[in-house]
């Protein structure tokens, strides 16, 4: 049989597993979450674009575009 000292740590290191797997599980359900939100907005620009007529210059663009890093903005956008 286990002595006490081993037996509590054993329950500190199960708490802490616990307390990660909550923490990790809250992240997934975050990502998750924001997935089905990018797959629906994606769903939207697919058919604003199918609607318009675009498909041809979507196509364009996306064959032709680059990242553009202006120094005043943080992050690079796709420009022609």
């Amino acid at each position: 049989m286990k002595n006490d000292n081993a037996v509590i740590k054993d329950q500190k290191y199960i708490e802490a597993l616990r307390i990660s797997y909550e923490n990790l599980l809250d992240e997934y359900r975050d990502i998750s979450q924001d997935n089905k939100s990018l797959t629906k907005e994606n769903m939207y620009y697919a058919d604003f674009i199918s609607w318009m007529h675009l498909e041809t210059q979507f196509e364009e663009f996306r064959k032709n575009a680059h990242l553009q890093q202006p120094e005043d903005m943080p992050f690079p956008y796709y420009t022609m």
